[in-house]
């Protein structure tokens, strides 16, 4: 999945990263299947990670989807301030019933995240991340999120 707009493939990438949290009322969460994606005419990048992908039906799963400038300096941040760097923060949970495929979205209501920016060049990115956040849903149900991430990408020429 690319969400952004389809640019000309000019290098290859591989992705080294991993999610862990704490989320309240449910197991730990833990990924290394993580997405990256860039945008081609910005300095935007996001990460996707998935866990669950391999459970029996093919769609419970649960993730993180994070969308920042690559060039986010190193600093903690709080949820709703002004100087926010993330354009997209999500934990998701999709759950299915014979037919229907549902996703609910928690979105972080407040909280922070930590972010140490170890390199951002045009052969690597790195980045690791704490956060502790809760995180509110479009019903209203909330969830305490505590966990980190390190987020590791080689961009290797063609």
């Amino acid at each position: 999945m690319n969400i952004f707009n389809e640019a000309p493939v000019t290098r290859s990438v591989s992705v080294s990263a991993e999610f862990t949290a704490v989320v309240s009322d449910r197991v730990p969460f833990f990924s290394q299947a993580v997405q990256f994606d860039a945008a081609p005419n910005s300095s935007l990048i996001s990460f996707i990670a998935c866990a669950n992908a391999e459970e029996i039906s093919g769609a419970s799963k649960k993730g993180f989807s994070l969308v920042f400038d690559k060039n986010i300096k190193s600093d903690t941040y709080q949820v709703g301030d002004a100087n926010f760097p993330f354009n997209t923060v999500d934990y998701f949970e999709t759950a299915a019933l014979p037919g229907l495929i549902t996703s609910l979205q928690y979105k972080p209501k407040s909280g922070s995240f930590s972010v140490k920016s170890i390199e951002s060049s045009e052969s690597k990115l790195h980045y690791t991340l704490s956060y502790d956040f809760k995180g509110v849903n479009a019903r209203n149900e909330e969830l305490k999120i505590v966990g980190k991430a390190t987020l590791i990408v080689l961009l290797r020429p063609l």
